[in-house]
């Protein structure tokens, strides 16, 4: 196909990655880069040769060779970003999360149009292997879904020695801490491996703040939290128990499992291991005895969860096919984290509409 000419809107660590993968893709044009910091956008322009360097956002919107622009921005920046981008006819595909609350989110859907939109928490469901696991499941082998476990703990409590960027733990800048950051992949890979099938209706979570001994972990106006649990119940039935947490007194830990009537899946995301990826079924004879059948088991290139977005998101704008993750997708999510933050405040159980 005629490669599309992308934009990237933000030239940080993510934005520099989006830059890679758009370089690696025969079927991607990067035209152009844009940064406030002109330093920054002239180092990762010129580092990936990109057509067109600059440092307003303007000159993305009012370039008529774009046709696609990547917001690798702050949440509290792309939500008013990418309704400019969209009202200048151009296709998108955002960061995550993919807006702080549901009214962001609500906006894209209003002005998206016949515009493609993707949204990047997609990256844990971008490896091709997983259409074989949705296949299984679709096909009923699991039987009736009845639990998803997810635990991810992430970095430890240790020490560190750089400053805590301000936006990273903060509902201001980013719509909440560790929840949005990472529970939105959790989320979208388990819910993307049921086909989005599960239809949550009620939630009851906690949150914690960073703890008081560890002041060095987070940005000191930090009010968003670094451990989340939360339990969500579903529509006939399922229940997924989400858990995620940084900076605590807890080991690195990541668990996924999609719990049926006949079966269940014991997953990983390739991030957190070494060594081949493996996806385990799990499943009890009529005489009691569990059997256990590895479903793959490959050595997987880690650094497509980066890609995977990107590609999709050119492909998307040529076909004009659904993203991995579409706006409708990303605002189900949304409501789940709301919710989640709600209940955490309130101390109540909160219905999702």
């Amino acid at each position: 196909m005629e490669p599309v000419r992308i934009a990237i809107v933000g030239c940080g660590v993510i934005g520099n990655i989006h830059a890679q993968w758009c370089v690696k893709d025969e079927n991607i044009t990067l035209q152009a880069v844009c940064d406030v910091n002109k330093e920054q956008a002239d180092k990762v322009g010129k580092e990936h040769k990109a057509l067109k360097i600059c440092n307003d956002l303007n000159d993305v919107l009012n370039d008529d060779q774009i046709e696609g622009v990547i917001l690798a921005l702050p949440a509290n920046l792309r939500a008013k970003f990418a309704v400019s981008v969209l009202k200048a006819g151009k296709h998108l595909l955002t960061e995550k999360p993919v807006a702080r609350n549901q009214a962001e989110v609500q906006e894209l859907i209003d002005n998206r149009g016949d515009l493609t939109v993707a949204v990047c928490s997609s990256r844990y469901s971008s490896f091709p292997f997983l259409q074989k696991i949705r296949d299984f499941i679709a096909a009923g082998n699991l039987g009736e879904i009845r639990v998803v476990h997810v635990r991810g703990i992430g970095e430890d409590a240790g020490p560190k020695d750089s400053e805590p960027p301000i936006w990273r733990v903060s509902h201001e800048f980013n719509g909440g801490g560790i929840f949005v950051n990472w529970g939105c992949y959790d989320l979208n890979y388990v819910m993307s491996l049921c086909n989005w099938t599960l239809k949550p209706k009620t939630v009851l979570a906690q949150t914690w703040q960073c703890a008081d001994h560890l002041p060095m972990r987070v940005h000191e106006t930090s009010d968003a939290e670094t451990h989340a649990i939360a339990m969500i119940q579903c529509e006939g039935g399922p229940v997924i128990n989400i858990e995620r947490a940084e900076f605590a007194a807890l080991k690195a830990e990541t668990s996924w499992q999609i719990i049926g009537s006949k079966g269940s899946l014991r997953l990983q995301l390739t991030h957190w291991q070494e060594g081949p990826t493996e996806i385990f079924f799990d499943k009890a004879d009529p005489k009691g005895k569990l059997i256990t059948e590895t479903l793959f088991s490959e050595q997987v290139d880690d650094g497509i969860n980066h890609g995977g977005p990107v590609k999709d998101f050119a492909k998307c704008i040529r076909t004009g096919d659904t993203p991995l993750t579409s706006l409708e997708n990303g605002m189900l999510m949304q409501k789940l984290t709301d919710a989640v933050y709600r209940s955490a405040k309130e101390q109540c159980a909160v219905v999702i509409d």
